[in-house]
């Protein structure tokens, strides 16, 4: 069970079930068109678009000063760590 809440900010996706700090990030792990092929980017295709787990375990919209892939490049073989 994860400790992870859903408020005014944060959301989770009903279709990944992954957690998101902002409606921002939550908009930016979608893609396709709406009725035809929208879907979630998959947690490789995130880190590939700039986007990372903060510490509390949300994901966010890029990478920070500080963050969990702060003064690193993430790698396919770093997603075991993110979950």
């Amino acid at each position: 069970m994860s400790d992870l809440t859903v408020s005014n900010s944060r959301c989770q996706c009903s279709g990944c079930e992954e957690f998101f700090n902002s409606l921002a990030s939550f908009d930016k792990h979608r893609i396709g068109r709406h009725g035809k092929d929208r879907r979630c980017l998959t947690r490789h295709e995130m880190l590939e678009a700039g986007m990372e787990k903060n510490t509390a375990g949300y994901w966010v919209t890029a990478r920070s000063e500080g963050g969990f892939w702060s003064g690193k490049e993430p790698q396919a073989d770093d997603l075991d760590e993110l979950i």
